[in-house]
């Protein structure tokens, strides 16, 4: 999919949305995936994406970051109610802003910081904390 404004309303027994070779679009909805993932990004590049005002709810994991290639998409108040909100094992550069979290707690401050370790004069911002209280910092 590439340049499109969709709205997403999904039920599915596994994933409710499964991005997959998306770019330079607009996403908003709200889905469910009853046994296993709300949002899945895995199997090719989805990158410079915009997913807004999304409602992510009954799954297991909320949002599952899986593609090495899945890079720049910003998710714009986005609201998890999930017993897991994210887990981001690959990808780089994706942000949350204003993030909602249901009954679930926050993901711990850095647990998406998986990919490899970038150039020493490199900078990241750790995406769980408020923006308000949010510094970059060096890499080490």
């Amino acid at each position: 999919m590439l340049n499109a404004d969709v709205s997403v309303y999904a039920v599915g027994g596994y994933v409710g949305l499964w991005l997959r070779q998306v770019q330079f679009s607009k996403i908003n909805g709200a889905m469910t995936g009853e046994g296993g993932f709300g949002i899945l990004i895995d199997d090719g590049y989805t990158f410079a994406n915009t997913i807004q005002a999304i409602d992510v709810e009954s799954s297991p994991y909320c949002l599952a970051i899986w593609s090495p290639y899945a890079n720049r998409n910003t998710f714009v108040s986005p609201y998890f109610n999930c017993p897991t909100p994210i887990v981001a094992t690959a990808g780089t550069s994706n942000m949350l802003l204003n993030a909602s979290y249901g009954a679930a707690q926050p993901p711990a401050p850095g647990s998406q910081n998986r990919y490899p370790d970038p150039p020493v004069t490199a900078w990241r911002a750790d995406l769980t904390t408020p923006l308000r209280r949010r510094r970059a910092r060096p890499l080490r």
